[in-house]
């Protein structure tokens, strides 16, 4: 009676502990994916997004941003694929990069920084954010 009393101890054991390992495993791959996209920003130091528009509308709808968030563009110049727009704001600096991809898609990278350590990667992304909703405006 009592063996038979510890192997349905030990089973539910064993069954708790199934559940809560199936349980972990999401979590411990979204933990990972997290990390890895932070390393990536930390590496690169830069926000990109791939948009379904012409490089002269993402190029208007980026300028259009600019504007609108008050950040002032010193200078541009062709970069092989695109063109480089250098901007400045409060003490940061603003690189953005306008790639042409295909003719009707394009790609934008931004990348914010005060220092080279200390990089404003929420600027970052609303410049690529405004962009992607201003291009949008511009079509309809």
């Amino acid at each position: 009676m009592k063996r038979n009393l510890i192997h349905r101890v030990q089973a539910l054991i064993v069954a708790l502990s199934l559940l809560a390992l199936t349980g972990c495993i999401p979590v411990i791959i979204a933990a990972g994916t997290g990390i890895a996209t932070g390393v990536e920003y930390v590496m690169r130091g830069s926000v990109s997004k791939t948009i379904c528009y012409e490089f002269g509308q993402i190029k208007k709808a980026l300028l259009v941003a600019l504007c609108r968030m008050e950040i002032l563009v010193d200078r541009a110049r062709e970069i092989e694929g695109g063109e480089e727009i250098i901007a400045r704001a409060n003490g940061l600096e603003i690189r953005i990069e306008l790639k042409q991809i295909t003719p009707s898609v394009t790609r934008i990278e931004v990348k914010a920084n005060k220092t080279f350590f200390n990089k404003d990667k929420t600027t970052a992304q609303e410049i690529v954010h405004q962009t992607s909703k201003i291009a949008e405006k511009l079509v309809s």
